[in-house]
């Protein structure tokens, strides 16, 4: 055999599981036959020659197989009992913790971070129902209907159009106080919108226009 074939990378193929290994320095060869790990029926290849052979047809490796053809004293595969063990490659695992981790601490900083929009309406005064309080005339009044048809005093206004009115009135007549008048059929999310329009206009102190109980 000559040195290059020695220094090429060989391959191995078991006789009873047909099983491949490859990339196999001759010297790993030497050593597997040996350990009993690599028998005479096995087959193994040389790049260069691209072959399969058997293991004790090659030269180098029957002296090892058989040592008493050349009066040595060296222990025969035939009298060794180890098993063949392969070298199996463990498939590569991925640690999620790490990506857990900063998944949680995004989560964390878009949390405490975040603005959240609340409904804060405040100085509402509703008188109770069965207890009621004439209000001036000259007070400013929202007044709204089934319909949602929204006026200020008794001009009908949009709703997008009632905080920049309302903040006009402010300035010409210095009234903080409002009087509202919505029908009772309204729903309730409806009625928040006006009030947070009411209450950007800088006006704190709203009114419920209702209706005296009559006494039975």
């Amino acid at each position: 055999m000559s040195e290059q074939e020695k220094n090429t990378l060989w391959k191995l193929k078991k006789k009873d599981t047909g099983k491949i290994y490859e990339k196999i320095p001759f010297s790993s060869l030497k050593a597997w036959v040996l350990e009993a790990r690599v028998f005479p029926e096995d087959f193994v290849m040389n790049p260069l020659s691209n072959n399969w052979v058997k293991a004790e047809e090659i030269q180098e490796l029957n002296e090892l197989f058989f040592p008493e053809g050349r009066g040595g004293d060296l222990l025969t595969v035939k009298g060794m009992a180890f098993p063949w063990k392969s070298q199996e490659i463990e498939p590569a695992e991925i640690d999620f913790t790490p990506m857990i981790d900063m998944t949680f601490l995004l989560l964390i900083f878009f949390i405490s971070t975040a603005t959240f929009t609340m409904h804060e309406i405040k100085n509402i005064q509703v008188p109770k129902a069965a207890v009621t309080q004439k209000f001036k005339e000259e007070k400013l009044a929202v007044t709204i209907d089934k319909n949602k048809r929204i006026c200020l005093g008794k001009n009908e206004i949009q709703l997008s159009s009632l905080k920049k009115a309302l903040m006009d009135e402010v300035n010409k007549t210095r009234e903080q106080d409002i009087i509202l008048a919505a029908d009772h059929s309204l729903d309730y999310g409806f009625i928040v919108s006006v009030l947070d329009e009411i209450n950007g206009a800088g006006i704190k102190n709203v009114k419920l226009k209702i209706e005296k109980l009559d006494k039975k």
